[in-house]
């Protein structure tokens, strides 16, 4: 259990002024999001399609480094009241939210579910891959990226200690790519204040250690695996992902999951 607290700050894609009032919700309530529209809950069933640049639960976008904060402060039950239609960016990484989160008292640790037998998923004529093997405790997460000017590979086991080393990962982009997203209507609020930009003979400003883009990749990982409300005890590879294969992956394992639910019962999955 924690106590409420509120956060406000710029929307990355929006450009807007958006604030955030996070309260906890009764045991099995799991994590609900509520603005203007309505309210939805955070279920693999409600991701909107098409996302690339972020993860949207129904009307609400960005939702995944508060959810990676979530996961690793062990918050299963939670009321998220949005004004406005984005989550803030902050500065650009998980790490503020485990701040708020662990100051108003949020001290546990990610759940997990079993998973039953392994998977593999490929996007873009294999461009992009997962693949998932069940393991035992507590699993690890790997991710290589080859994009131009940027190659790297690196795997962290799923524990407290390993997802706290990545919480401060800002998300990047690349200065190629920057004119092109804002002439789509994207990052309109985005900039150096949070995001470490990339250019052929490296970033912009200096990094949060040798490998923050990747620790960004792993941390936007376990933030969209978290939408199934706990962790896989996995062994997890990634190549080249993005949200759109995540969303493919957190899909797949819902239905693993709704097997052992139907032969188990509910009270004994997450």
């Amino acid at each position: 259990m924690f106590f409420g607290f509120s956060r406000e700050g710029v929307g990355v894609h929006s450009g807007h002024r958006e604030g955030v009032r996070v309260d906890p919700a009764p045991p099995g309530a799991g994590i609900v999001f509520i603005h203007q529209k309505g309210q939805v809950t955070c279920a693999p069933g409600n991701i909107a399609r098409g996302g690339t640049l972020c993860t949207t639960l129904g009307h609400v976008s960005t939702v995944e480094h508060l959810l990676f904060a979530f996961c690793a402060c062990g918050v299963t039950d939670a009321t998220v009241r949005v004004r406005g239609g984005e989550i803030p960016i902050l500065d650009g990484s998980a790490a503020p939210w485990i701040r708020d989160l662990r100051a108003a008292g949020a001290r546990g640790a990610p759940p997990f579910f079993e998973v039953t037998r392994p998977l593999v998923i490929e996007q873009g004529a294999g461009r992009a891959e997962v693949s998932l093997a069940p393991a035992g405790h507590p699993g690890s997460v790997e991710v290589a990226v080859d994009y131009p000017g940027y190659r790297g590979q690196k795997s962290i086991p799923l524990t407290p200690h390993a997802l706290e080393e990545i919480a401060g990962a800002r998300t990047f982009a690349f200065l190629r790519d920057v004119a092109a997203m804002r002439a789509s209507g994207r990052i309109r609020g985005g900039g150096l204040h949070c995001a470490q930009v990339l250019c052929d003979d490296g970033p912009l400003t200096p990094a949060r250690g040798p490998d923050e883009p990747l620790d960004h990749k792993l941390l936007d990982a376990i933030g969209d695996l978290y939408i199934l409300g706990a962790l896989p005890r996995a062994h997890l590879r990634l190549s080249r992902p993005g949200h759109r294969l995540l969303h493919a992956l957190v899909r797949r394992l819902a239905g693993q999951l709704d097997e052992q639910r139907s032969l188990l019962g509910a009270r004994a999955l997450p």
